[in-house]
């Protein structure tokens, strides 16, 4: 059953990361970054190369409309993962 909520929140993911020609992390990070109170996002990352694409979300701006649907796939998805 998570399997399939995660896959349905990577439906919504994946066409705001095309447009913005951006990973899927990347639009995570942009997302978290733009959440309300947030002023950075701590992400790991294995090497010098995924340190520049995280630090490179930074740069994404996501609409109201690219917010509100990663905002609905989350809760619609993510909310009850374990339940």
């Amino acid at each position: 059953a998570n399997r399939r909520k995660v896959a349905a929140l990577k439906h919504a993911v994946t066409p705001v990361a095309e447009i913005h020609q951006a990973s899927m992390a990347q639009i995570v990070i942009a997302w978290t970054l733009a959440q309300p109170g947030i002023t950075f996002a701590l992400c790991g990352a294995r090497n010098a190369t995924q340190a520049l694409d995280n630090a490179r979300a930074g740069e994404i701006l996501l609409s109201a409309a690219e917010l509100g649907a990663i905002d609905e796939a989350i809760a619609g998805h993510l909310i009850a993962i374990d339940a």
